[in-house]
């Protein structure tokens, strides 16, 4: 049983057991057995709007003695709130497994959290390094020779015709009409 408290300051209990289960693959359509085999832990770290889904159902005893709905539920999470809901519901989770399988499951957690670190990492070189700034730099530029290019052939156009403009072309004469005989 874990324990977490979302931006409302309300107290959430987590407690994995085959009833909780049950219900969360019933209310939320995520099978927490699953979490080995398939991207289940992945897609609740990836997707606070299924994460809050699974939450919900988790705790839907205590929120529906406290009137609070699916909705009021979702908008206590945010932020910090999610990590430390995160954590419960995994910690839970790990615990609620036989030995063996405990600790397959606490590998397969841990590996999520280091791809996810990992990924983290990459995205924040990335977006400090040298190589993001000079693309941005490129394409505003590529951009900004667009816009002058663009302003320059408007005001062209609000001139009117210019003396590089053709002349118009005159219209045909009609053939005469011929004589009436």
């Amino acid at each position: 049983m874990k324990t977490w408290t979302d931006n409302r300051q309300r107290t959430w209990v987590i407690e994995i057991n085959v009833t909780t289960l049950k219900r969360i693959r019933d209310l939320a359509g995520v099978d927490l057995l699953e979490a080995i085999e398939g991207d289940v832990l992945e897609r609740l770290i990836r997707r606070p709007d299924e994460l809050a889904a699974v939450l919900y159902a988790a705790c839907q005893p205590a929120a529906d003695t406290a009137g609070v709905t699916p909705e009021n539920f979702g908008e206590g999470l945010a932020g910090d709130a999610i990590d430390a809901a995160t954590e419960a519901l995994l910690a839970d989770l790990v615990a609620f497994f036989p030995r063996a399988r405990r600790a397959v499951i606490d590998k397969a957690v841990a590996k999520v959290r280091h791809l996810e670190a990992m990924t983290y990492n990459a995205a924040e070189r990335a977006l400090d390094g040298p190589e993001l700034e000079a693309l941005l730099a490129a394409e505003l530029s590529d951009l900004e020779i667009v816009e002058v290019v663009k302003r320059r052939l408007n005001e062209l156009r609000s001139y009117g015709p210019t003396s590089t403009d053709s002349p118009a072309k005159p219209a045909a004469t009609p053939d005469p009409a011929p004589p009436a005989s």
